[in-house]
């Protein structure tokens, strides 16, 4: 974990800047935390429920804690990357590319996922369901550039994970 994300914390720390340049802020921590809880429970809800698994709910809250400590430092260290591409990507293009540009680099990431782990699919449907799921990726990346902040979207990132294993169990 620490080897895939260090060259941005060696390059924040060459260029002299500072984590707002990854669009991480702590100003109001416990409000961004309770507003990203609050839009997860609504986005795991809505995937819950097209996935036909909305009556499981409390199945579900059940296995937000699964993972420990580490698989939510790197679904929250995912976030930070987000930010340091939308900061860097978006000041040399635009939001609207930059938004664009690494939803597609987000969710391609996320393909050997989808064709291993849980999802076993062919490859050719996990990239249409990564293509899918850019679209997806394109608006939250806005609303994260113009809030200027990652830790909303880490909450919802961290709650969708959950529910997207826990839909394939």
């Amino acid at each position: 974990l620490l080897l895939v994300y260090s060259p941005i914390f060696a390059l924040l720390m060459w260029r002299q800047q500072s984590l707002k340049t990854c669009l991480l802020r702590f100003d109001k921590l416990p409000y961004k935390i309770l507003l990203g809880t609050g839009l997860a429970v609504i986005a795991s809800f809505v995937f819950l429920q097209i996935r036909g698994r909305a009556g499981n709910c409390q199945e579900f809250v059940a296995t937000l804690g699964q993972g420990g400590r580490v698989a939510m430092l790197q679904t929250f260290m995912e976030g930070f990357a987000v930010g340091f591409l939308l900061y860097r990507v978006g000041a040399w293009i635009g939001i609207g590319w930059s938004s664009v540009i690494v939803a597609i680099l987000f969710m391609a990431a996320h393909i050997p996922n989808y064709t291993s782990g849980a999802f076993h699919l062919s490859l050719p449907v996990a990239i249409l369901m990564a293509v899918a799921h850019a679209g997806i990726g394109v608006l939250i990346f806005f609303a994260a550039w113009k809030s200027q902040d990652i830790i909303v979207i880490s909450v919802l990132h961290w709650f969708i994970n959950r529910a997207s294993d826990f839909t394939t169990m």
